[in-house]
Parts: structure tokens; sequence; C-alpha cells
């Protein structure tokens, strides 16, 4: 565990390791045979379920049955190829398959593996070690308007000030500056290295402190923090209900938590589907796969989870509404922006953009009269 108390300067603090995890860097293309892989990898990559199609909600352990697709035997092309998995299904069964250009290969059949102390079901962990994130994404990757309209929901949905705060998925600490109410910030990221940025970035301010972990095993002692944030970090986790019952774990009851996640069900998406120049459908609740470790969820999937995790929803915010790299160029930033912070309150009735901001308060199971705290400013 991290003892959360202040420093005379900024550490970075590297967890033990108590769950060791698999390791995938998305940044790399990587060939198509590392998909096609025997049961176990099936059994790490997609959701655990018994035969009946339910999620255990627990990482599998020898013992447990499951059904997972049919393993897709194939040579493996030229080029490079993205895996599309429905993860989530209502049905008995998950669907898995391969993307070929605008072609899908679908298994729709399943398998009933008895889970075995050898087989390894460990979650996947996106590893952005020795990647400048920053650097690359965003300071060079013209999205100076996605950096300014998050900062706007950021700022309408958190507190103005509290005691400590989590961030989980910091990566070099673009939002930390943003957390300057707060007497003590914890930044926590699976990185060593995008940690080292944030530092650089920050400086050697005490009330920061540099975490090394992942989010399915936060290393701090249950209610440590009175909020938390997670932003553009859900999306590469394999198992997002566990990642939001962790967050629940180490939060106060009446702490504020504010995700940010991307949006399976956005317009472009929709309107590529009924154009049918994509397979999947951007209404079915499971996550898609559109990169190695890159998920879009469903709105409604997200509420159930947070639901699930404990979390009562308070105001969702749309984010990124003119994330075309034709109105970036030629449509001056400030109106952009300044059109996005007039839409982003729609997103408390309906969600059509790649990113969404979602305002929620952690309460006990049973919760009682919890009022909404109220966020910066409209």
């Amino acid at each position: 565990m991290v003892a959360l108390h202040a420093t005379p300067a900024a550490r970075i603090i590297q967890a033990e390791e108590t769950h060791p995890h698999r390791f995938h860097r998305p940044i790399q293309a990587a060939p198509f045979r590392t998909f096609v892989r025997p049961a176990s990898f099936f059994l790490a990559y997609c959701p655990r379920t018994t035969p009946e199609g339910r999620l255990l909600g627990r990482p599998g352990v020898p013992g447990d049955v499951v059904s997972v697709p049919s393993p897709i035997f194939s040579s493996p092309p030229s080029h490079r190829q993205s895996l599309v998995a429905g993860m989530a299904s209502p049905r008995p069964w998950l669907r898995l398959g391969f993307q070929i250009g605008f072609r899908m290969i679908r298994s729709d059949s399943t398998r009933t593996y008895r889970l075995t102390p050898g087989m390894d079901t460990r979650p996947l962990i996106c590893d952005y070690e020795g990647f400048d994130y920053q650097g690359s994404f965003w300071d060079k990757g013209h999205r100076e308007y996605e950096d300014r309209v998050e900062a706007i929901a950021l700022q309408r949905l958190l507190r103005r000030s509290g005691e400590r705060l989590l961030e989980v998925g910091a990566g070099a600490g673009r939002h930390a500056p943003r957390y300057s109410g707060f007497q003590h910030v914890v930044l926590l990221d699976h990185s060593r290295s995008q940690l080292r940025q944030a530092r650089e970035r920050l400086g050697q301010e005490s009330r920061y402190d540099y975490v090394v972990a992942d989010a399915y095993h936060l290393p701090f002692v249950r209610a440590s923090f009175d909020a938390a944030t997670m932003i553009r970090a859900l999306h590469h986790m394999t198992e997002p209900p566990a990642t939001l019952r962790e967050v629940r774990r180490v939060l106060q009851a009446g702490a504020l938590f504010v995700l940010e996640y991307a949006n399976k069900r956005n317009l472009k998406a929709v309107l590529r589907w009924l154009a049918r120049r994509q397979p999947w459908s951007p209404f079915d609740r499971g996550p898609i796969e559109f990169a190695p470790l890159h998920f879009d969820f469903h709105p409604a999937a997200i509420r159930h989870w947070l639901d699930e995790a404990g979390f009562q929803i308070g105001r969702q915010l749309t984010v990124s509404h003119f994330r075309v790299g034709l109105l970036k160029r030629v449509v001056p930033l400030a109106w952009l922006v300044r059109l996005d912070s007039l839409f982003q309150p729609t997103g408390q009735w309906f969600q059509f953009t790649p990113s969404v901001f979602v305002q929620t308060v952690a309460v006990n199971r049973n919760p009682a009269d919890v009022s909404m705290p109220k966020g910066g400013s409209a």
C-alpha cells in the first residue's frame, strides 16, 4: 500500500507488484498471428462468463467454467489487422472476429473450458512505457481543440476544492494543473516514464505524488480519497467493471468521481453503419475494440457498470462535437471551442459525440439521500 501524506518533494512511488500483468504495446504494429492463439488468449482477452453468458464479475480462477468463442485460425496476411470483439453480448456466447479491410469474418460458435492453473487469465495492460504520448499525440498532434473542450467539461463537473484527489491514468499530467483547489493530488499511471514527464512539467511541488501502479489493483486503503478522475484511460481497459469497482473502493462515501469514456454510439459510427461502411452496430451494448487495447463503449453499458460499482450518476456532458479534421483546419479554434461549450450540456439527454464526461458520486449499496456535489461552473 502507498501511504498518503505530505512529502518534502514530489516523488515517484513504485507500488508493490502483487498482481503481475501481461503487457501489450499499442503503439507498434502487431502481426495478425499475435491474435490467433489458443484458448488461454481468449480467456484473458474477453470477459469471464459462465456458460449462461453472465459475467463472473471477477478474474477467472482455476475451476471456473467459461464459454468463449471458438478460435479462428487463419494464415497471417501481409498487412496489419485489427481485432474486433463484441465482449458484453447479452446472448450466451461472445462474438469474436477479425477485420480485414471492410470485410468481417465472425465466429458465433463457442467452446466451454474449465480454467486450469496453467491458463493465463490476467488482464492485458496497455503499456505506454518509453512513449512520448504528450509530445507526439497532444503537442504535435494538433489536438488543442480537444484539450480545451475537455478542460471546460472538467471545470463544470469537478468541485473547486477538496483534500485528496486521485487521477487514474494520469499520463504526463496534462490535467494536473486543473486540480489546483485540492490539497493533495495523486497521479497514478502504469508507465514510470509518463509520470517522470509529469513531474518535469509540474515541478517539485510537495502536493503531488506520482504512483506507478495499474488500475485493476489500486495500492491504497479503502476510502482514501474524496475525489477522483479518469480521463482517456477507461478505453484501454479489457475489464471496465473491475476498474470502476477498484475506484469506488478507494473513494469515501459521497466522493466525486468524474469519468470520461470513448463513446461507441457516436454520430460518425452511426452514419458509417447506416451506409454499410462498418460491420459492427453502434447500438449494440457490447464494447468494440477498434485497435489493440482501444475500446469504445456504449453509454448504456457505462451507466450500468457505474451503478453496479456503487456510483450515482449526476451530470453528463458530450465533448468534442467537432472532432473533424476539416473543421479544425478551417474554423478558428476559439469558435470551435465556444460552440462545443454550448453543446456540452445536451449530453444529459443524448450522447452522440466521440467523448462523454460523466459526473458521479460514490454511494453505499443502499444509498440514502446523497446530494450530487456541484461542479465548478455552468
